[in-house]
Protein backbone atom coordinates (compact mmCIF):
# COMPACT_ATOMS: atom_id res chain seq x y z
CA UNK A 1 0.00 0.00 0.00
CA UNK A 2 1.35 3.45 -0.92
CA UNK A 3 2.27 5.64 1.86
CA UNK A 4 -0.04 8.71 2.63
CA UNK A 5 3.17 10.68 3.95
CA UNK A 6 5.35 13.07 1.26
CA UNK A 7 8.67 11.42 0.92
CA UNK A 8 11.39 13.11 2.31
CA UNK A 9 14.43 11.75 0.19
CA UNK A 10 18.09 12.14 1.18
CA UNK A 11 20.80 13.17 -1.13
CA UNK A 12 22.84 10.04 -2.57
CA UNK A 13 24.29 8.08 0.19
CA UNK A 14 28.00 6.64 -1.39
CA UNK A 15 28.93 3.00 0.13
CA UNK A 16 31.83 1.29 -0.18
CA UNK A 17 32.40 -2.81 0.18
CA UNK A 18 33.41 -2.03 3.81
CA UNK A 19 30.45 -0.41 4.79
CA UNK A 20 28.04 -2.69 3.30
CA UNK A 21 30.02 -5.95 5.03
CA UNK A 22 29.68 -4.01 8.17
CA UNK A 23 26.07 -3.47 7.87
CA UNK A 24 24.35 -6.89 7.02
CA UNK A 25 20.92 -5.53 6.77
CA UNK A 26 21.35 -2.80 4.64
CA UNK A 27 22.90 -5.31 2.09
CA UNK A 28 20.22 -7.63 2.49
CA UNK A 29 17.68 -4.81 1.83
CA UNK A 30 19.28 -3.67 -1.32
CA UNK A 31 19.64 -7.20 -2.80
CA UNK A 32 15.63 -7.44 -1.98
CA UNK A 33 15.37 -4.11 -3.61
CA UNK A 34 17.42 -5.14 -6.37
CA UNK A 35 15.62 -8.57 -7.51
CA UNK A 36 12.49 -6.62 -6.99
CA UNK A 37 12.62 -4.25 -9.48
CA UNK A 38 14.81 -6.87 -11.88
CA UNK A 39 11.35 -8.90 -11.74
CA UNK A 40 9.30 -5.81 -12.74
CA UNK A 41 11.19 -4.98 -15.77
CA UNK A 42 10.86 -8.59 -16.90
CA UNK A 43 7.32 -8.88 -16.53
CA UNK A 44 6.68 -6.39 -19.42
CA UNK A 45 7.77 -9.74 -21.58
CA UNK A 46 6.80 -12.55 -19.58
CA UNK A 47 6.65 -14.74 -22.97
CA UNK A 48 10.25 -13.84 -23.06
CA UNK A 49 11.51 -13.83 -19.62
CA UNK A 50 11.41 -15.95 -16.37
CA UNK A 51 9.62 -14.67 -13.83
CA UNK A 52 10.15 -13.93 -11.12
CA UNK A 53 13.96 -13.08 -12.41
CA UNK A 54 16.75 -13.18 -9.18
CA UNK A 55 19.52 -10.70 -9.89
CA UNK A 56 20.97 -11.11 -6.64
CA UNK A 57 20.66 -14.72 -5.20
CA UNK A 58 22.54 -14.36 -2.84
CA UNK A 59 24.02 -10.85 -0.77
CA UNK A 60 27.36 -11.96 -1.00
CA UNK A 61 26.83 -11.62 -4.93
CA UNK A 62 25.89 -8.15 -4.24
CA UNK A 63 28.68 -7.66 -2.54
CA UNK A 64 30.69 -9.10 -4.77
CA UNK A 65 28.99 -6.81 -7.79
CA UNK A 66 30.70 -3.36 -5.79
CA UNK A 67 34.15 -5.15 -5.05
CA UNK A 68 36.69 -3.13 -3.48
CA UNK A 69 36.88 -0.62 -6.25
CA UNK A 70 32.90 -0.32 -6.78
CA UNK A 71 30.56 2.06 -4.77
CA UNK A 72 27.08 1.48 -3.66
CA UNK A 73 24.54 4.68 -4.33
CA UNK A 74 21.38 4.90 -2.59
CA UNK A 75 19.08 7.12 -1.58
CA UNK A 76 16.85 6.66 1.31
CA UNK A 77 12.90 8.44 2.66
CA UNK A 78 13.92 9.81 6.01
CA UNK A 79 9.53 10.23 6.38
CA UNK A 80 9.38 6.74 6.95
CA UNK A 81 10.64 6.10 10.20
CA UNK A 82 7.67 5.64 12.00
CA UNK A 83 6.53 3.01 9.87
CA UNK A 84 7.89 -0.21 11.37
CA UNK A 85 6.97 -2.69 8.49
CA UNK A 86 8.48 -1.05 6.30
CA UNK A 87 12.22 -2.13 7.38
CA UNK A 88 14.35 1.03 8.02
CA UNK A 89 17.79 1.01 7.63
CA UNK A 90 20.92 3.15 8.87
CA UNK A 91 23.78 4.22 7.56
CA UNK A 92 26.80 6.77 7.04
CA UNK A 93 27.86 7.69 3.58
CA UNK A 94 31.42 7.45 2.80
CA UNK A 95 33.49 9.97 4.99
CA UNK A 96 31.03 11.02 6.78
CA UNK A 97 29.79 10.44 10.63
CA UNK A 98 26.07 11.53 10.04
CA UNK A 99 23.82 8.70 10.81
CA UNK A 100 20.82 8.18 8.05
CA UNK A 101 18.24 6.65 8.92
CA UNK A 102 14.72 5.89 6.61
CA UNK A 103 13.51 3.31 4.26
CA UNK A 104 15.46 2.34 1.27
CA UNK A 105 14.19 3.64 -2.13
CA UNK A 106 17.23 3.55 -4.83
CA UNK A 107 20.41 2.17 -5.42
CA UNK A 108 22.84 1.49 -8.06
CA UNK A 109 26.08 0.12 -8.23
CA UNK A 110 29.40 1.55 -10.09
CA UNK A 111 32.42 0.36 -10.52
CA UNK A 112 35.04 1.06 -13.00
CA UNK A 113 34.44 0.07 -16.36
CA UNK A 114 36.26 -3.61 -17.56
CA UNK A 115 34.46 -4.02 -20.78
CA UNK A 116 31.37 -5.60 -21.46
CA UNK A 117 29.87 -9.07 -21.53
CA UNK A 118 32.49 -11.04 -22.73
CA UNK A 119 35.07 -8.36 -21.39
CA UNK A 120 35.40 -6.88 -24.94
CA UNK A 121 37.32 -3.54 -24.55
CA UNK A 122 38.48 -4.23 -21.64
CA UNK A 123 42.33 -2.08 -20.83
CA UNK A 124 41.36 0.22 -24.24
CA UNK A 125 37.90 1.31 -22.74
CA UNK A 126 38.53 3.84 -19.82
CA UNK A 127 35.32 5.55 -17.20
CA UNK A 128 32.58 3.67 -14.73
CA UNK A 129 29.98 1.36 -15.36
CA UNK A 130 26.38 1.87 -13.45
CA UNK A 131 25.00 -1.52 -12.48
CA UNK A 132 21.65 -2.55 -10.94
CA UNK A 133 19.90 0.53 -10.97
CA UNK A 134 16.46 -0.13 -9.21
CA UNK A 135 13.92 1.77 -7.30
CA UNK A 136 11.03 1.13 -4.64
CA UNK A 137 8.34 -0.18 -6.47
CA UNK A 138 5.73 2.25 -4.35
CA UNK A 139 3.62 4.29 -6.40
CA UNK A 140 5.44 7.47 -4.76
CA UNK A 141 8.46 6.42 -6.24
CA UNK A 142 8.08 4.97 -8.85
CA UNK A 143 7.70 6.63 -12.11
CA UNK A 144 8.82 9.97 -10.30
CA UNK A 145 12.23 11.03 -11.18
CA UNK A 146 13.96 9.06 -8.21
CA UNK A 147 16.46 7.12 -10.61
CA UNK A 148 17.06 10.07 -12.36
CA UNK A 149 17.60 11.86 -9.64
CA UNK A 150 20.33 8.62 -8.03
CA UNK A 151 21.99 9.04 -11.36
CA UNK A 152 22.50 12.66 -11.71
CA UNK A 153 24.33 12.66 -7.70
CA UNK A 154 26.41 9.46 -8.91
CA UNK A 155 27.36 11.55 -12.53
CA UNK A 156 28.33 14.56 -9.87
CA UNK A 157 30.24 11.92 -7.54
CA UNK A 158 32.28 10.60 -10.15
CA UNK A 159 33.45 14.14 -11.70
CA UNK A 160 34.50 15.48 -8.28
CA UNK A 161 36.81 11.68 -8.18
CA UNK A 162 37.75 12.37 -11.20
CA UNK A 163 38.87 16.23 -10.75
CA UNK A 164 40.84 14.86 -7.13
CA UNK A 165 43.17 12.60 -9.28
CA UNK A 166 46.40 14.32 -8.66
CA UNK A 167 48.83 15.21 -11.65
CA UNK A 168 46.19 13.11 -14.14
CA UNK A 169 45.01 16.22 -16.31
CA UNK A 170 48.35 18.65 -16.08
CA UNK A 171 47.76 21.17 -18.51
CA UNK A 172 43.74 20.78 -19.68
CA UNK A 173 40.79 22.67 -18.48
CA UNK A 174 38.28 20.33 -19.61
CA UNK A 175 38.14 16.68 -19.27
CA UNK A 176 35.61 13.64 -20.52
CA UNK A 177 34.22 11.20 -17.83
CA UNK A 178 32.48 8.16 -19.68
CA UNK A 179 30.03 6.39 -18.27
CA UNK A 180 29.17 2.69 -19.50
CA UNK A 181 26.30 0.38 -19.15
CA UNK A 182 25.03 -3.00 -20.40
CA UNK A 183 21.03 -3.22 -21.53
CA UNK A 184 18.78 -5.43 -22.57
CA UNK A 185 17.85 -3.58 -25.59
CA UNK A 186 13.92 -4.62 -25.19
CA UNK A 187 13.75 -3.44 -21.65
CA UNK A 188 16.02 -0.26 -21.20
CA UNK A 189 17.81 0.36 -24.88
CA UNK A 190 14.67 3.30 -25.31
CA UNK A 191 15.04 4.26 -21.28
CA UNK A 192 18.84 4.84 -21.22
CA UNK A 193 19.03 6.51 -25.00
CA UNK A 194 16.37 8.95 -23.30
CA UNK A 195 19.07 9.82 -20.79
CA UNK A 196 21.61 10.42 -23.31
CA UNK A 197 23.32 7.08 -23.78
CA UNK A 198 24.95 5.94 -27.12
CA UNK A 199 24.69 2.86 -28.59
CA UNK A 200 28.53 1.37 -28.86
CA UNK A 201 27.94 -1.97 -29.89
CA UNK A 202 25.62 -5.43 -29.47
CA UNK A 203 25.45 -8.52 -29.49
CA UNK A 204 22.38 -11.81 -29.57
CA UNK A 205 22.45 -13.90 -26.51
CA UNK A 206 19.86 -16.48 -24.84
CA UNK A 207 19.92 -18.57 -21.96
CA UNK A 208 20.72 -15.65 -19.88
CA UNK A 209 19.53 -12.72 -17.41
CA UNK A 210 16.21 -15.18 -17.22
CA UNK A 211 15.65 -15.10 -21.09
CA UNK A 212 13.72 -18.16 -22.41
CA UNK A 213 14.75 -16.79 -26.19
CA UNK A 214 17.26 -14.54 -27.64
CA UNK A 215 17.78 -10.49 -26.66
CA UNK A 216 20.01 -8.04 -27.87
CA UNK A 217 22.65 -6.98 -25.41
CA UNK A 218 23.67 -3.32 -26.07
CA UNK A 219 26.94 -2.18 -24.99
CA UNK A 220 25.73 1.93 -23.88
CA UNK A 221 28.40 5.03 -23.30
CA UNK A 222 27.36 8.81 -22.19
CA UNK A 223 29.95 10.85 -22.27
CA UNK A 224 30.09 14.44 -19.92
CA UNK A 225 32.46 17.25 -20.43
CA UNK A 226 33.63 18.60 -16.74
CA UNK A 227 36.37 21.26 -15.78
CA UNK A 228 39.27 20.01 -14.38
CA UNK A 229 38.81 23.01 -11.50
Amino acid sequence: MASTTPPSLTPALFLTLADLEANPKLANQLAILGNTAFTRSHMMHPEKWSVPCTRFPTTQLLLDTVGDAGIMAIILDESRVGEEEVGLVETRSQGSDEVKKGKLVACAAVIPWAGGWEKEGAGTEVGYETKAVAVDEDEIYLGKGVAIKLLAYIEKYLIEKERATKGAFQGEERKVLSLWLLAAECLTGDYWRRRGYMEVRRKSWSDIWGCHKSFDMVVMKREVEFDVK
